[in-house]
């Protein structure tokens, strides 16, 4: 029932959240779904209050589907739309209100049949009163999910518009609309795709094993792409608007999302999958070694490095396969030792048998008053090192004060740690971290900057990615120390498009990783 007075003028609170600045639709109490047998639809503007109150939208799963939320107290929005081509006039239908749970029947106004912007409409009103909340969670895994909500969609539908054939394709539509991410659904589905480009609503391009490719998908319109970057902003409890027109998000299933729109641009949406696959070095039909990213050998001086807790620092450019590379090192870690792994956002898959800790980077505090702010990837650098780590790993170094903590904790007796950089090679990634130590560090000289590094990391490796989608290690430097005022670098391996992977020359591992390894013999010999 609902409270006395409140039926004939409920005012809720303004909208908030992801749908801030969308119309309000004005609700009455007395338009409210079974509390009369009036069709709201049929209101004259006279009829209507000069101040009519404001749906509220609703938390939780609500927002997460990106529909507007109908009150439980029987206050719920007045379908206002009309007749016109392809959507006949408000008819009015009888829906059952999921009798295990005791509900009463419902009253409900429905259109006709073949607009799917009014199916959506009136499935996501019907489907917030038949089901539990998180059915509707668009990550939720349990494999009945889609079942259940196929199944109650296609008998909603045959009841709004008896007669009429919905065939498997609208279903699916209609099914991702509710609970997915709408058109790009089929794209997230397929596990040969690591990245998917949205430039405009008719632009869409994804990258396929390593290569990128356009694809024939494509949104009804710029509203209906705003729409789902609104769903997707919900998800993870923030917000895209005029203030904060770019966002970049973490999904709930390890996906990265990147969100602009106007004024900096857009609308446009970059999303990166989360791939949890381990990739052997050597040894297995998936391996590196196997596909073409390395020769055997490179595999297992690798192994041997990483036993003898040697450190890498690990090279390339976005996409190239610096964070698979480092998981793949990671997969050499003995179990008895224990690993701590920061990064920005969760992102290295990590053996489930592995003594590992997680540590991410908190992007926005809610809520937090003016003395709290961000946790980012220095703070929690600074942090694992009281956290008794065997191993440290920096999932990527990106800023001056991300530099200078990592090489300060790789200082302090670390061994068989590992980070990525951003650089074109495995001896301009060491540049890269001297320049971004000095950008912020300035009383350094180079020399005071360079001995440091020179201790922090024994290999330097940098990885690519060939023109037909091929991720190789194109380059290996031993950084042997320090000869005077220059790096001692010496280069193990290159790859070449005529020769392949070959050993550089007369490669003599230097005195620190020959002590690491315990051996005189020359690994590359």
């Amino acid at each position: 029932m609902v409270p006395a007075g409140v039926a004939d003028g409920i005012r809720a609170r303004p909208r908030r959240g992801p749908l801030a600045g969308a119309e309000s639709r004005p609700v009455r109490g007395r338009q409210a779904i079974g509390r009369t047998g009036r069709d709201p639809g049929t209101r004259s503007p006279a009829d209507r209050p000069a101040q009519p109150g404001w749906a509220e939208p609703g938390g939780g799963a609500f927002s997460r589907i990106g529909c507007r939320r109908t009150a439980r107290l029987g206050v719920d929005r007045p379908a206002a739309r009309v007749a016109g081509p392809g959507n006949r006039p408000h008819r009015k239908f009888a829906l059952r209100a999921g009798d295990r749970r005791g509900r009463r029947s419902l009253t409900a106004t429905a259109p006709g049949s073949g607009n799917l912007e009014a199916q959506l409409d009136f499935l996501r009103d019907q489907l917030l009163h038949q089901v539990e909340p998180e059915l509707l969670d668009p990550f939720r895994s349990e494999p009945g999910q889609r079942r259940q909500l196929r199944e109650l969609i296609r008998e909603l539908l045959a009841q709004w518009s008896p007669g009429a054939e919905f065939g498997a394709e609208r279903i699916e539509t209609l099914l991702a609309e509710l609970i997915g991410l709408g058109p790009l659904d089929p794209l997230l589905s397929d596990p040969g795709i690591s990245d998917i480009l949205v430039n405009s609503p008719d632009e869409v391009w994804v990258e396929r094993r390593g290569r990128l490719e356009r694809v024939d998908t494509a949104f009804r319109g710029p509203e209906h792409l705003g729409a789902l970057m609104e769903k997707i902003a919900a998800l993870v409890g923030r917000t895209i608007s005029l203030q904060t027109p770019c966002l970049d998000a973490r999904m709930a299933d390890g996906s990265r999302a990147n969100l602009v729109i106007a004024p900096v641009g857009g609308p446009c949406l970059s999303i990166r999958r989360h791939r949890q696959e381990l990739r052997p070095l050597y040894g297995a039909a998936d391996s590196w070694a196997a596909g073409g990213g390395m020769s055997e050998l490179m595999g297992r001086l690798f192994a041997m490095a990483m036993s003898a807790r040697c450190n890498f620092l690990i090279s390339g450019a976005t996409g190239a396969g610096k964070s698979t590379f480092l998981a793949s090192l990671l997969a050499h870690v003995p179990p008895n030792e224990r690993l701590v792994v920061i990064e920005d956002t969760q992102e290295l898959p990590i053996d489930p048998g592995a003594h590992a800790v997680r540590l991410q980077c908190v992007h926005d505090v809610r809520g937090a008053s003016s003395g709290q702010r961000r946790v980012n990837l220095a703070d929690l650098v600074v942090n694992a090192l009281r956290m008794r780590p065997d191993r440290l790993v920096v999932g990527e170094i990106r800023t001056p004060r991300e530099a200078y903590v990592t090489i300060e904790a790789l200082n302090t007796g670390h061994p068989g740690s590992g980070s990525t950089i951003h650089a074109d090679g495995a001896a301009d990634a060491l540049g890269r971290l001297e320049m971004l130590i000095r950008r912020e560090y300035g009383g350094f000289s180079a020399a005071d900057v360079r001995a440091p590094i020179a201790r922090a990391f024994d290999f330097i490796v940098h990885v690519g990615r060939l023109e037909n989608g091929r991720r190789i290690v194109r380059e290996v430097i031993e950084l042997a120390g320090m000869r005077g005022s220059e790096y001692d670098l010496r280069p193990a391996f290159a790859w070449t498009a005529d020769a392949g992977f070959q050993p550089c020359g007369e490669y003599r591992t230097g005195p620190r990783v020959k002590a690491k390894f315990g051996s005189t013999s020359d690994v590359g010999a």
